[in-house]
């Protein structure tokens, strides 16, 4: 019988359970990596992938590995790192243009994933390439 060996099909205008989660989590990706540096909570990524809240980030953690909230953060920390070592600008002036709401929570986040403080890790890239 056909039936038996054939592909499961999702029903014509529908996409399928699985395709349909990637597309939630592409999207919400996406909103974090165009909006991360702005004022911007896992209800709003939420809202731009069109999903309950809850559901969000329950499917996000799944998917990712990460929170909402850690993936924005870690894409500010990103941005926050390329500034450091590309620009001459104050860190704090840099905390806040990479959406940090306060230096102080600018500076546990970068001393916890980085493992050293903003200031001293400009420094220690600036000797790595003036030797370079």
């Amino acid at each position: 019988d056909l039936r038996e060996i054939s592909p499961r099909t999702p029903k014509a205008g529908h996409l399928g359970h699985d395709h349909d989660r990637a597309l939630r989590v592409e999207k919400m990706a996406q909103f974090i990596g165009e909006h991360a540096l702005e004022n911007i909570h896992a209800d709003d990524v939420a809202t731009a992938a069109e999903l309950h809240p809850n559901y969000a980030m329950a499917l996000y953690k799944r998917a990712i590995g990460l929170t909402i909230k850690q993936s924005i953060t870690r894409h500010r920390l990103d941005m926050a790192q390329s500034m450091l070592i590309a620009s001459d600008f104050a860190v704090a002036s840099i905390a806040f243009d990479c959406g940090f709401g306060s230096l102080s929570s600018f500076y546990a986040a970068f001393e916890q994933r980085f493992h050293t403080s903003p200031a001293v890790f400009r420094q220690s890239y600036s000797r790595i390439t003036k030797v370079a």
